[in-house]
């Protein structure tokens, strides 16, 4: 009754969430296969971004919607009126006399950024850390559920998803001895994201299969985790019909191992701040930026706007849907490569990127202060399968400790190996440490990184 009252109203999302989310399993399983159809629980508006994403999904011209925003935020906001004197955009050249701003300014001017038309009963302040750990604080709509959900479920349904079920490994930490909790506004079978052992996964597979959830959301290095599980134990899943992922940089030994083993990998590319979303299109393997989500440009250091094939720059991204706090031109801190303005392999026109990263901590450094991408550091063919990971750390230029989880073809003798292939990357004086460890550790979060550097 509760739940059916709840649809009838409309209530916003996170109002629904506060009075469900202590129920028992058994009656959010049963809310879960009630809620089959996104556009009654998640209201009107979502159903009308829905249509308009499938009516708009081919080519999608958003200067329109930048110049908007743009000339919105320039009148409306003290930095951008103060800074800019009022100044009014007629094209995309005149958006770009705007400067990039950082994480750095908002928080030294955070009020000045707010409009002056703010409602902040449609709004929430939220706090991300994003890639660089420093905390950054953002006025959000309470309603942005709407186009992300919808721009999110449209990505997904690329290889298959229709408002299914997934079994969700990500930062759910549960009570020891409980398998799983269950959302059934999203529709999820949430599971322990730090309970990375086989003796759990193997209840995750129990789980996922008697109940045929046919997908499974994670991090990237949670799932190479579970398909290597799923090899080791020779277990049949042919009933999941991808992986999805998001959050962490996705290494080429991993897209590999998931093609070797027959698994379909979706990643998408999206931050807290909400500017923009990319997700891999099946058909080429390169990132589709979505125009109706964000305006996005890569540009370089010099600041100018990157346009040929194959360099690459930092993701500067703007918000076409936040008018309470209007950022324009954000450096997000990662970075990509350039690929075009249409995919050749689909069609759709829109801007097409590769090798999207994180820049911090991608780079190891020699002595002399230059380095080595973390992108030349992936192992190939055998040297690959005698282990279940490595980690490397480095607190000091010319100094890297490397943490290898030995797999089960390991020999005692192959440290050496491992040695000789980093020592053939580097300079002459870089030092490397090897060990071996059981485990490797992971962010607070739950999320992988393949590189800690504490190295400015």
């Amino acid at each position: 009754m509760v739940f059916r009252d709840m649809l009838r109203e409309n209530l916003p999302v996170d109002n629904i969430r506060e009075v469900i989310i202590n129920l028992p399993n058994w009656v959010k399983r049963y809310l879960l296969y009630l809620n089959t159809n996104p556009n009654v629980i998640f209201g009107k508006d979502f159903k009308e971004y829905s249509n308009f994403l499938e009516n708009q999904w081919k080519s999608y011209d958003n200067t329109n919607d930048l110049l908007e925003i743009a000339n919105y935020a320039l009148n409306q906001t003290p930095y951008y009126a103060n800074r800019y004197n009022n100044l009014e955009i007629s094209d995309i050249n005149d958006f770009r006399k705007i400067e990039t701003i950082s994480k750095e300014d908002i928080k030294e001017h955070f009020d000045q950024f707010i409009s002056r038309e703010i409602d902040l009963n449609k709004y929430e302040l939220v706090t991300t850390s994003g890639t660089t750990g420093k905390a950054l604080e953002i006025y959000l709509p309470k309603k942005r559920y709407v186009y992300e959900l919808a721009t999110k479920f449209k990505l997904w349904s690329q290889v298959g998803y229709n408002y299914s079920i997934r079994g969700r490994m990500r930062m759910s930490r549960l009570d020891e001895g409980k398998k799983f909790d269950i959302d059934p506004i999203r529709r999820s079978y949430n599971f322990d994201g730090f309970r990375l052992n086989d003796e759990y996964f193997f209840e995750v597979y129990e789980i996922m299969k008697e109940k045929d959830i046919n997908f499974f959301h994670c991090y990237t290095s949670t799932g190479y985790e579970f398909a290597k599980f799923l090899e080791r134990n020779n277990l049949d899943h042919s009933f999941i019909k991808a992986f999805i992922s998001s959050s962490e940089n996705v290494y080429q030994h991993q897209e590999k191992y998931f093609k070797r083993n027959g698994i379909t990998h979706y990643n998408f590319y999206g931050h807290t701040e909400k500017m923009m979303i990319g997700g891999i299109c099946p058909n080429s393997g390169y990132y589709h930026v979505e125009p109706t989500y964000g305006y996005c440009e890569i540009i370089d250091d010099q600041g100018n706007v990157i346009t040929e094939r194959g360099q690459t720059g930092q993701i500067v991204a703007t918000s076409l849907h936040n008018y309470g706090m209007p950022l324009l031109r954000y450096e997000t801190g990662d970075y990509a490569e350039y690929h075009g303005r249409k995919c050749e392999h689909c069609g759709r026109e829109l801007l097409v990127l590769s090798n999207i990263s994180g820049r911090k901590g991608e780079k190891v450094y020699n002595a002399d202060g230059t380095f080595v991408s973390t992108t030349s550091l992936t192992m190939h063919g055998d040297l690959l399968k005698k282990i279940d990971g490595f980690q490397m750390y480095q607190e000091e230029m010319g100094h890297l400790e490397v943490h290898i989880v030995p797999s089960e073809n390991y020999k005692d003798n192959d440290l050496k190996l491992f040695k000789t292939f980093f020592e053939n990357r580097f300079k002459s004086d870089m030092k490397i440490d090897l060990k071996t460890r059981k485990k490797l550790k992971r962010k607070p979060n739950g999320k992988f990184l393949l590189l800690m550097s504490s190295i400015d």
